[in-house]
């Protein structure tokens, strides 16, 4: 919290700079507020040629979406038999990089499905910018707070998937080997939330189930702003057409006040034939308060 400053008069004049200084209002800055916000929801097709193409209709949320004063932060979803590359972070025009929002490139899985995106919207002097580079190395946000995003290319991932905070400062992405998937951070003011940490939660798959739910809750007073998520090879039931999808994927990722609600899906949308241990992380902090 930003204290006014405290103002002294000087030896010399020091009752007339005295009057001044208790005359003048400290200048504050504004608050932080933080709300979620959902886009209609967008029915998907399944694919029985196994080709897992995308789908035409790609849920959003944009910067008018969020409302006036807001800007989107974090992007989450509410998914069923829906692999996801990720929501793709897109500007209005290249002179205009201030309308911006969320936009998630879905496909068409093996079975009929749905998805809405659910974003966090903040308002106040968060000062978010978009950050980027090579995947497995780590976008760094300088002194700004790092709130990562799944950024993949494809859904037909044949390696472990992993996006995951660096640090408070930084994000880092884990994935199949592509010139086009980069480690992505949205980053946003030092001083816009404070006691910034992460709460990591992990859980094995029960065989015969084909998804498992992790809760990752933030402590009391903070709010979840991001989140993040490591998903290991799952080759027992993988899923194999043209291409393939070797790692659990995430079918869910909703937020709540305080916490992020994970559900991941086996790749073939089968019962689990192993126990394959997936993570979900909250990235949580107070918002400024004045």
């Amino acid at each position: 919290m930003n204290k006014p400053w405290a103002s002294r008069p000087l030896a010399l004049g020091g009752a007339v700079l005295g009057i001044l200084a208790v005359a003048t209002p400290a200048v504050q800055a504004d608050p932080v507020k933080v709300k979620l916000v959902k886009s209609a929801t967008v029915s998907v097709a399944g694919s029985p040629d196994s080709t897992f193409p995308f789908n035409n209709d790609q849920p959003s949320v944009s910067q008018f979406d969020c409302g006036k004063g807001y800007v989107p932060i974090a992007a989450g979803w509410k998914g069923t038999n829906t692999p996801t590359s990720g929501p793709g972070w897109f500007v209005g025009t290249k002179k205009d990089t201030t309308k911006y929002g969320y936009r998630l490139s879905i496909a068409r899985g093996l079975a009929p499905g749905s998805m809405q995106a659910r974003t966090v919207c903040a308002k106040g002097p968060v000062k978010a910018v978009r950050k980027e580079t090579a995947q497995g190395s780590v976008a760094r946000c300088g002194s700004k707070t790092a709130l990562g995003y799944m950024n993949l290319v494809s859904v037909k991932q044949s390696a472990a998937v992993s996006s995951t905070p660096a640090g408070r400062t930084g994000w880092r992405q884990e994935g199949m080997a592509s010139e086009y998937s980069n480690s992505a951070a949205v980053c946003v003011h030092k001083k816009a939330f404070k006691k910034v940490r992460s709460v990591t939660k992990s859980t094995s798959f029960t065989l015969g189930n084909r998804t498992a739910t992790i809760v990752a809750k933030c402590p009391k007073g903070s709010r979840a702003l991001a989140w993040g998520f490591s998903s290991p090879l799952m080759p027992a039931n993988a899923w194999s057409g043209s291409g393939s999808i070797q790692s659990p994927f995430v079918e869910s990722a909703v937020p709540a006040k305080s916490k992020w609600t994970l559900t991941f899906s086996t790749p073939d949308l089968q019962g689990a034939k192993e126990q394959a241990q997936v993570s979900a992380t909250a990235v949580c902090g107070q918002p400024r308060s004045r």
